[in-house]
């Protein structure tokens, strides 16, 4: 986990080909400031390109301040780490996304990525809080696909989008141009 700003500050002058031979597994970037159900918060989730189509220069204000704030996790397996073939997310130090908080169990969803089809499908791990996918909630037996720009909720107190490597460069380059990173 880093910050976005700080990701894209070291993939600055990478090209895309760099970029996506660099960076094979899709992203989740988290604001923790934003999205908290209980306090009545507004969300601001960062979306990739495919869902800014259109989207004015005014309409980006605020971001550059906000970029040190976004966490970016990459969806990618731990050396060593339990459940082969799944990449997991939860609160306990002994996943391969940790999200410290309350909110989220210690073990809260499992990513499977069919490398062959170039799929990414999420399922709740039982989690005490549950995980919600563009809207829909998920359950522990129902295998829900994600798209580039998805919306994923965890423990009803985080927003995070998922990001394919591409994505998540030509966002970086709509920031960057606009002078937000």
């Amino acid at each position: 986990m880093k910050t976005f700003a700080d990701f894209a500050s070291e993939t600055a002058s990478m090209s895309l080909e760099e970029f996506e031979a660099a960076h094979k597994d899709a992203f989740l970037l988290l604001d923790p400031r934003k999205g908290k159900l209980d306090a009545g918060a507004v969300w601001r989730p960062v979306l990739p390109q495919v869902l800014l189509a259109g989207v004015g220069e005014s309409d980006l204000e605020g971001l550059k301040s906000e970029a040190g704030f976004l966490l970016l996790f990459p969806l990618a397996k731990g050396a060593d780490r339990r459940y082969p073939g799944l990449i997991t997310l939860g609160r306990g130090g002994e996943n391969d996304v940790v999200i410290d908080s309350p909110a989220v169990s210690k073990l809260h969803a499992l990513v499977r990525r069919d490398s062959a089809k170039g799929v990414y499908t999420i399922v709740d791990a039982n989690s005490t809080n549950g995980t919600v996918l563009d809207g829909l909630y998920v359950g522990p037996s129902d295998a829900r696909e994600m798209r580039a720009g998805s919306v994923i909720v965890l423990g009803g107190a985080f927003k995070c989008t998922f990001n394919l490597p591409v994505d998540l460069f030509e966002y970086m380059v709509i920031l960057k141009r606009g002078g937000k990173l």
